[in-house]
Order: C-alpha cells, then sequence, then structure tokens
C-alpha cells in the first residue's frame, strides 16, 4: 500500500471509528509504458459489512481518482466464484473482457480469474505515446 502511495495512487479505507469495513486502490495493470494509461483496483469488503453499497461507494470513488490522473482503462480482476463482485462491477459500467480457468488456486481449489474493464474517458481519446 506504501508503494502504491508513493507513485501518487489511493488507497480508500471505509471505517466506523477503529474498525476497518473495507478498502480500495489501484495501481499499474503492466509495468510496462505502453500501459501507463491502464489500472488494476482491487476492492476489499469485510464480510461483516457486505451488501449495505459500500463496495459501489469505493468503486467509485477509484474510478473518479482514476479520472482525475488521466488514466483510460479500469481493470478488475475478479475470482469467477464472487457473483457479487461480478455483479456490482456490471452495474458500474464494467463488462466483462476475459475468462481464465483454473489459473489461480486458493481453499485448495482451483479458482477462475475474470477481467471486467471499464474505460474511463472517450475511446481514442489523445494520449502521447
Amino acid at each position: 500500500m506504501k508503494a502504491r502511495l508513493a507513485l501518487g495512487y489511493p488507497v480508500l479505507v471505509a471505517a466506523e471509528g477503529p474498525v476497518v469495513l473495507g478498502y480500495g486502490t489501484f495501481g499499474d495493470f503492466r509495468a510496462f509504458p505502453g500501459y501507463r494509461y491502464s489500472v488494476e483496483h482491487s476492492v476489499y469488503i469485510h464480510v461483516d459489512h457486505r451488501g449495505r453499497g459500500l463496495g459501489r461507494v469505493i468503486v467509485d470513488e477509484l474510478v473518479a481518482a482514476a479520472n482525475a490522473l488521466g488514466k483510460h482503462v479500469m481493470i478488475a480482476g475478479i475470482d469467477g466464484g464472487n457473483p457479487a463482485s461480478l455483479r456490482l462491477h456490471a452495474q458500474a459500467g464494467f463488462v466483462e473482457v476475459a475468462r481464465m480457468p483454473e489459473v489461480g488456486r486458493k481453499f485448495g481449489r482451483w479458482l477462475e480469474l475474470v477481467f471486467m474493464q471499464r474505460v474511463l474517458d472517450a475511446p481514442g481519446a489523445s494520449r502521447p505515446d
């Protein structure tokens, strides 16, 4: 998280007093100059605080921050077994662009990775190479 802050990227934390309800952040999608206008974000909401709209608030704030930084595309890498996150992102204007079966492993099972993206500004907007 410190590295993202050092690069000027946001780390958003939702809290009630000392209790962290969730967080969101983004960073470079790939470490090559040609991808500098694309970011990949992460959102986590504590299980006790899901279903209250907090995820949408964080995603919307991340999108606004990426726009303010002149980014062109925001990407989400989502576990295919997480329908709530897939739905949240679809409702926030993200579209599914790829499914990669069995590319991760967690809790004794293979994970499907779903990539969703949202174009943040007009397609073809002028950017220096």
